[in-house]
């Protein structure tokens, strides 16, 4: 089974060897020094949680936030700080702003591991819940285009009254706008997933 994926954005060589040590043996941990490849690295890496510091070279952590957020548009992989910045005011303001999680160094070995595995089986659970949720909108989606199907092959090939022809004709328009809604659904980010329908019925080998 593949390993769920940490980002780890710190400048510090002292913790980033720490952190990678902790964390190394079960999952797949990827650090950054600075934020200059995060964008690029959270498009091709897809971290499945990102660990961060306030502090770092260039853009501090929280532009970095608001890059995930906003330029790459994903409102729900969690962010856990970790940085010295312990003023209570801080830590509050960080809470506000949507952070999963802020943890002030020096920092409890325990603790930390504690708190990423359960951003991580929080998030494992929200997709499992929209898989579920795709999978039955592509059963629906099949159904629907079959059904438009046999109504267009009905409208060719039977004798029908004028009367027939037109409640086929609405039913047929009917069935358009669901097929057209629910490809729209699928074509809109997840809450809590952060993919849209398309994206996350592609990795279950299936399709719109």
């Amino acid at each position: 089974m593949a390993k769920q994926k940490i980002l780890y954005v710190e400048d510090d060589p002292g913790f980033i060897d720490l952190v990678t040590e902790i964390f190394e043996e079960d999952y797949e941990i990827l650090t950054l020094s600075n934020g200059e490849q995060f964008h690029d690295t959270v498009v091709s890496f897809e971290p499945s949680l990102i660990l961060m510091d306030v502090d770092l070279p260039g853009k501090s952590g929280w532009e970095l936030y608001d890059v995930l957020r906003e330029e790459l548009n994903d409102p729900v992989t969690p962010v856990v700080f970790l940085t010295a910045h312990a003023n209570p005011t801080e830590v509050e303001d960080a809470h506000n702003r949507g952070c999963h999680d802020y943890i002030t160094k020096p920092f409890s070995e325990q603790a930390l591991q504690n708190i990423v595995a359960q951003w991580l089986r929080i998030r494992a659970q929200i997709e499992a819940m929209f898989k579920r949720k795709v999978f039955f909108q592509v059963y629906i989606q099949n159904e629907l285009q079959s059904l438009e199907s046999e109504v267009d092959w009905v409208l060719a090939n039977e004798t029908l009254t004028e009367e027939g022809k037109d409640k086929l004709t609405r039913m047929k328009f009917i069935v358009k706008s669901f097929i057209e809604t629910n490809r729209k659904e699928s074509e809109s980010p997840l809450p809590g997933v952060g993919k849209t329908g398309k994206d996350v019925a592609a990795q279950m080998g299936r399709k719109f």
